[in-house]
């Protein structure tokens, strides 16, 4: 048993406590550490929400803070992240949230490995996990919400809000939304989101201009 295989084992026992402490277990990957993942089913993913602030060539992703820069990102369709009302404190707790344009850009927004799931591999991990009527309990964390699920696959998901198109924060707390790598058209992708009140996973189309959180899966083997 080798000392990363230990040290990957460590990451994936931290990563309850860090929740149950108000931390995100994965900040940002930027030191290349392990990744703390989870396999359900036949698909492996991240058991946290993405909170890189580079592309994976090494590029920056603009950090925009202001509504009138998160504006002019989505008419000028420019990749940019935030944190939930531009607090640092909530990236590092909630992951970042990202425009679409940041999923889509040809440098590569999830780690080495990893990608951005389509609405096929969402619909995997939901069937796994007894269809969109009862996932959302299965995959909630134990804390965070104000109707907490049971966290039975292990998914952790967290109520981090959103960004609306307007730069407008909302709804920490009670909506969990990721984007998906599929395309709706030009001015729409796909994503899914879970409400506090509801055992419900929805898919939904969103504007490209909102800002969401993104959780990835793990590459299959080549």
């Amino acid at each position: 048993m080798n000392l990363s295989y230990n040290v990957l084992r460590l990451f994936n026992f931290i990563t309850p406590l860090c929740y149950f402490l108000g931390l995100s277990p994965l900040l940002a990957n930027q030191n290349k550490l392990p990744i703390a993942e989870i396999k359900i089913g036949n698909q492996v993913w991240m058991t946290a929400n993405l909170n890189v602030e580079t592309f994976k060539n090494g590029d920056p992703i603009a950090q925009i803070k202001s509504k009138k820069e998160w504006r002019d990102a989505g008419k000028t369709m420019r990749a940019g992240w935030c944190n939930f009302d531009t607090e640092k404190v909530y990236g590092l707790k909630y992951g970042k949230l990202y425009n679409w344009f940041a999923v889509n850009d040809p440098r590569g927004l999830a780690p080495e490995g990893w990608h951005i799931p389509s609405i096929e591999e969402w619909q995997e991990l939901i069937q796994h996990l007894g269809g969109p009527n009862s996932a959302g309990t299965a995959l909630k964390s134990k804390e965070h919400w104000y109707e907490t699920g049971n966290n039975s696959s292990g998914f952790n998901a967290i109520p981090s809000g959103f960004r609306n198109a307007d730069g407008i924060f909302g709804f920490m707390g009670e909506y969990a939304k990721w984007w998906c790598s599929t395309e709706g058209d030009t001015k729409n992708a796909w994503c899914y989101y879970m409400t506090h009140t509801s055992k419900l996973i929805v898919k939904y189309y969103m504007a490209k201009s909102y800002g969401l959180s993104i959780r990835c899966i793990k590459d299959s083997p080549k």
